[in-house]
Order: C-alpha cells, then sequence, then structure tokens
C-alpha cells in the first residue's frame, strides 16, 4: 500500500540523523524532519505520523506536529474495529460454510445479537446450577 499525503500511520523510530528520522511503518521507511517531530525522539519509538510529502526517491515524508485529533480518533477507531473484528472471529461468529447451499451472509449485527443471545443463556445456565447448589 503506497502512502499518500495527508495519511496517517503508527510508526516505529528506526534511526535519528542530523536531517531527520528515518521512520519505519510496516511496508516501507520514510522521513520525519526534526522541525516536524513533536518532542524528543528515541530509537524504537512508536510514533502516530501524517504524511505531509513525498522526497525526490518517493518516499514519504512525515509530520508528528500535523496529526490532528480527528486523526487520532481515527486511529482510534481503527484499532476498535480490529478488536471487536477479532473478538468475533474468536467466538466463531464467521460467515457460513460457503459450500453449502448459497444465502446471504448474516451482518455484523445479526451475528452480535446472536453471539449475546447465546451468551446471555450460558450466564443463565450458570446462574441456574450455582442456585442448585446454595451459590449466589
Amino acid at each position: 500500500m503506497a502512502l499518500r499525503v495527508g495519511d496517517v500511520v503508527e510508526a516505529t523510530l528506526v534511526e535519528v540523523r542530523e536531517d531527520g528520522a528515518l521512520i519505519s511503518w510496516g511496508e516501507g521507511e520514510g522521513v520525519l524532519p526534526l522541525e516536524e517531530a513533536a518532542g524528543e525522539l528515541r530509537t524504537g519509538q512508536r510514533l502516530l505520523v501524517k504524511v505531509i510529502a513525498t522526497d525526490a526517491a518517493g518516499r514519504p515524508i512525515f509530520s508528528q506536529r500535523q496529526v490532528t485529533d480527528a486523526d487520532r480518533e481515527l486511529i482510534s477507531l481503527q484499532r476498535e474495529a480490529e478488536r471487536l473484528r477479532k473478538l468475533l472471529r474468536e467466538h466463531g461468529l464467521t460467515p457460513p460454510d460457503r459450500r453449502s447451499a448459497p444465502r446471504r451472509a448474516p451482518t455484523v449485527e445479526e451475528r452480535l445479537l446472536r453471539w449475546i443471545h447465546r451468551t446471555e443463556r450460558e450466564l443463565e445456565r450458570l446462574r441456574r446450577r450455582r442456585r442448585r447448589f446454595g451459590l449466589r
């Protein structure tokens, strides 16, 4: 995925140089000019940076200073969405087997409702068992 001007990524600081810092994200490297840094830079540090331009070699030039609150909120929402996707996969809420008769895949809302219903059913079953043994 090639980054475009305006994209925000979480990246790792690889090296601090006199002319700027070398930044690495999952698919490449770019430069963070020192005047665009928002504080002390340490090798290995995780940074939220925004692409503000590209250099002659086509590498992105990043800025920490131009990352807005809206950008931070978007990244936070993306992380939360990924966490929820992972949770759904862990609970077996996947689309039906494609080898069976073709049918519409349930929506996320339908799958969540099913998961909530199953969870409530199991909790009620657990409560009944505990009451049977005199536990609260």
